[in-house]
């Protein structure tokens, strides 16, 4: 496996590349797991070790929004 990968080891799990951008869609029934999704749509699996955590807010007349996005970070 090439350094700043991460392959998924299971059909549920998200494989992505150090520096992808991905928004956090819910924490996983797993402790230090995320359901996250990249920006092609694809949703799966992601390990908190591998993520640099960030929140925006956007803002309109009626409602906001809040979006928990990362960065995939491979410092070990």
């Amino acid at each position: 496996m090439a350094p700043g990968i991460f392959q998924r080891l299971n059909p549920d799990e998200l494989s992505f590349e150090a520096g992808e951008r991905l928004k956090i869609i819910k924490e996983a029934y797993d402790k230090g797991w995320y359901i996250a999704e990249l920006i092609d749509g694809q949703q799966g699996l992601v390990p908190e070790t591998h993520l640099i955590f960030e929140v925006t807010f956007s803002s309109t007349m009626h409602n906001c929004l809040y979006v928990m996005l990362c960065t995939a970070n491979f410092l070990s």
